[in-house]
């Protein structure tokens, strides 16, 4: 089959129910009740995939469906569709003297659509259609304005509790897209079953995003940054998503040996221990009571340069590297969200988690002047052949560092930064060469994760060296859920 959409190839599927409820639509006293047949025209019915004729999928009525009715004395009513054997019709309250005029669906509005709607049912497939003919007791309904389908599918993933779901967003990233934003509201707690969206959409070039948000207030996104052209009465359907949950979400909170009573840093993280990014790795690091302290070394004596760096894995000699791989801090962990020998890759996950945050010491207090950044690097698995800590592979090797922080706060001795890695935090695409934000759409696996602030520099030698203290380190779903994390700690 045709690959069109970067989501998965052209698919076929029957169209379900068009069930939507009515918004002022008119009480209709002293008419008659008629009953018509409605059909959808041959134009509209077009065929929806390519393939054999056994893929070939047309509209149809679903019982339930809702059309509006307009009437010659300018009123609105609605009736409701019911399906016997192959035949849909609908029973409409026709006023005294009036006959029809128009009818259009989904019925949700006195007024006809113009355009696709910005709204759309959890359970329908609302594409504007109106009245091309009525011939006696039969209406005909062909299409208003052209379009496409978006099937979204979703089920509950394996990490976490099954969220609730309260909308899932469809994003043009056309300008000249009409519509940009296309929202179904819901109250679905996802199940093991797969659960489909189907979104109208306009039929443009566009790249897209999916939006999910949860009872709790949190947004879960998939965007593909390639354009795609979405082709007149034809079905895109994206792979499963599976990971709308807690997959990219840890948080270290640096208290003592293990983290804090009753939150121990091994139930938070797929790493336990963050430790120096250099030769002797774990020497200048105390896991204090409240905090744990990293002593600077000294990068360049001449000019009063130091240097500090924390990361809970590495990338050494084309592999990831943990605590356990040196054994000079006991490593509790050896899997990453129970998937065995991933123990050398930090999977982070952008479209759940994307804000990696970070209290430390406020940087003011470090020297006179000071550099701030977060480096990654990712390898694929040809490149390590015989390592039996491959971990997952990586479509594209990722390297670099981002300057690209926010400061949430400071007070007198600590500060609280965060890159955020749908906007800002950008990194090198190694088969592009080109600097881009991260992909959202799966859980990427690094081999090197590091928290850097080299250039340190100061007016005189230090003696003692200088100390960096480093309170919790983690990954939230927005700003604000960062801003309730830090409240409270």
């Amino acid at each position: 089959m045709k690959k069109i959409f970067v989501f998965a190839g052209l698919a076929a599927l029957v169209l379900l129910s068009c069930q939507k409820e009515a918004q002022n639509v008119e009480e209709v006293s002293n008419a008659n009740v008629k009953e018509y047949t409605v059909v959808i025209s041959a134009a509209t019915k077009t065929v929806l995939a390519d393939g054999s004729d056994s893929d070939h999928k047309d509209l149809k009525w679903a019982d339930g469906d809702k059309i509006a009715f307009k009437f010659t004395d300018d009123s609105v009513v609605e009736a409701t569709v019911s399906i016997a054997g192959a035949t849909a019709s609908v029973s409409v309250p026709v006023p005294d003297g009036e006959t029809i005029a128009d009818a259009w669906f989904p019925s949700n509005s006195k007024v006809k659509p113009t355009d696709i709607p910005a709204y759309q049912g959890a359970n329908s497939i609302d594409i504007p259609m109106e009245m091309s003919s009525i011939a006696g007791d039969v209406i005909t309904f062909s299409d208003i304005v052209d379009w496409a389908i978006v099937r979204v599918p979703v089920k509950a993933g394996s990490n976490g509790a099954a969220r609730t779901l309260v909308f899932v967003k469809f994003k043009n990233n056309n300008a000249g897209a009409s519509v940009q934003v296309i929202q179904k509201n819901c109250a679905y707690t996802l199940t093991d079953d797969v659960k489909y969206f189907d979104f109208v959409v306009p039929t443009v070039e566009s790249t897209a995003e999916i939006i999910f948000r949860d009872s709790n207030g949190l947004e879960y996104r998939r965007k593909k940054t390639a354009a795609y052209t979405f082709e007149s009465h034809k079905i895109y359907e994206m792979p499963v998503i599976a990971d709308v949950d807690d997959t990219g979400r840890y948080i270290w909170i640096f208290d003592g040996e293990e983290g804090p009573v009753g939150n121990p840093l091994s139930d938070n993280a797929p790493f336990t221990y963050w430790f120096r990014c250099e030769s002797d790795y774990f020497t200048t690091m105390t896991r204090g009571s409240g905090h744990w302290t990293q002593t600077a070394w000294v990068q360049d004596a001449g000019n009063y340069k130091y240097r500090f760096g924390f990361c809970p894995t590495i990338h050494v000699s084309n592999q990831g590297r943990s605590s356990e791989t040196w054994g000079t801090v006991s490593e509790s962990k050896t899997t990453i969200n129970g998937t065995p020998n991933q123990v050398m890759r930090f999977p982070v996950h952008t479209g759940n988690y994307p804000i990696f945050a970070v209290k430390i010491t406020k940087l003011s207090l470090l020297g006179v002047s000071r550099v701030f950044r977060m480096d990654v690097n990712s390898v694929l698995a040809e490149n390590q052949t015989g390592n039996a800590f491959i971990g997952r592979d990586m479509p594209v090797k990722y390297t670099g560092n981002s300057t690209s922080k926010t400061t949430l706060s400071e007070d007198e001795t600590t500060g609280i930064y965060y890159f955020d890695l749908s906007k800002d935090a950008k990194f090198k695409n190694n088969s592009t060469s080109v600097t881009e934000l991260l992909p959202n759409t799966r859980t990427l696996h690094f081999t090197g994760w590091q928290l850097q602030i080299p250039d340190v520099k100061f007016n005189e030698a230090q003696d003692p060296l200088p100390t960096c203290d480093i309170y919790w380190a983690g990954f939230f779903n927005s700003r604000s859920e960062l801003e309730a994390f830090a409240a409270a700690h």
